[in-house]
């Protein structure tokens, strides 16, 4: 399903790309990108359709901002830095029947606020007006009150995550089309893998580790300086 999403969207942006006219901007060797996305998730259960409105199963709120900028080094291929910032809410549970008045009881509840920041570098490949990235996560940290379950060799599940350096990537597909002379709307697909190895700076108990990815739509700005 993954898999037939990516080449859906990948599909889209080939032909926008192909249907615009191409402009090329020989000297816009700079150039700055800010990209956000938003997302919202929830279940819940109740006695019948429309019925009184109890504890959410699953309740996931996330806003994830990016900025870039990169540096022209052939016609197809540039080079950079990217900062990105993930913020959110994360709650679930297990259903554990409904109450005398309708209301959906939760047995088993977690949850709480999560944020992650990553800052390294990245390559880009450019054909026309589509493009392929790889970064890798140089630097990251992750603090997730919702995996309270997950403590370090100390007991402790206070603190930030780091990232493991062996797994911390991210890739990038899309596209973008003109504005004005300087300045594109950017939209794309963004996969991301990452493992975290410690906490508070403490390998985690019994030696395990993190494993988090995701899959996430990207709209932003461009512009070519």
């Amino acid at each position: 399903m993954r898999l037939w999403l990516i080449l859906v969207i990948a599909l889209g942006i080939l032909e926008i790309s192909i249907g615009q006219e191409s402009k090329e901007h020989d000297d816009d060797h700079i150039y700055t990108e800010v990209g956000f996305t938003f997302s919202h998730f929830e279940q819940q259960v109740k006695s019948e359709i429309g019925g009184v409105k109890g504890d959410l199963l699953v309740d996931d709120t996330n806003l994830s901002i990016g900025l870039l900028s990169g540096y022209k080094v052939l016609h197809w291929l540039s080079a950079g830095v990217y900062l990105r910032y993930d913020s959110g809410t994360r709650s679930g549970g297990e259903f554990g029947g409904v109450d005398g008045s309708g209301q959906t009881v939760l047995v088993n509840g977690q949850g709480g606020d999560y944020s992650e920041l990553w800052l390294g570098p990245f390559a880009r490949f450019h054909y026309r007006k589509l493009y392929l990235s790889l970064g890798y996560g140089l630097v990251g940290s992750r603090f997730d009150e919702s995996r309270n379950d997950i403590t370090s060799i100390n007991g402790t599940s206070d603190g930030s995550f780091s990232l493991d350096p062996s797994v911390a990537f991210i890739f990038n597909i899309g596209g973008s089309a003109n504005i004005t002379d300087h300045l594109e709307a950017t939209f794309g697909i963004e996969y991301r893998a990452r493992y975290y190895n410690m906490l508070d700076g403490d390998v985690l108990a019994d030696n395990i580790v993190l494993g988090t990815q995701n899959i996430t739509p990207l709209m932003g700005l461009r512009y070519n300086w």
